[in-house]
């Protein structure tokens, strides 16, 4: 479950102003019972920041994991909801390590 081509965010955004943004987010969403922000704002915050700083990049990716997790579960706990009768991707296929060419190649 990985953000699909985060290459926008690489390229056309300066990077401070993606770590100014991003801490912006997670700062803000620590007040999120109030109006207008929300604690929605702490995990775009750090989906942000994964771009440019490695312990986002570990959170985030801890975070995509549980969230696999979780939908998964209630995929099964729940069988008959509407949501859970959406078929799932099917996992793709790794390149092979080896070619034709490699193979024929003296080592």
């Amino acid at each position: 479950m990985n953000v699909p081509n985060n290459a926008f965010f690489r390229k056309r955004i300066f990077k401070p102003f993606r770590i100014t943004l991003g801490s912006v987010l997670v700062f803000f969403g620590i007040f999120g019972f109030l109006p207008i922000v929300g604690f929605w704002m702490i995990p775009a915050g750090v989906a942000v920041l994964s771009v440019d700083l490695p312990w986002a990049k570990r959170v985030w990716d801890r975070f995509e994991v549980w969230y696999g997790n979780v939908f998964a579960w209630a995929r099964r706990r729940f069988p008959k909801l509407p949501w859970s009768k959406v078929p799932l991707p099917e996992p793709e296929e790794l390149p092979s390590t080896e070619s034709e060419d490699a193979a024929s190649c003296p080592r």
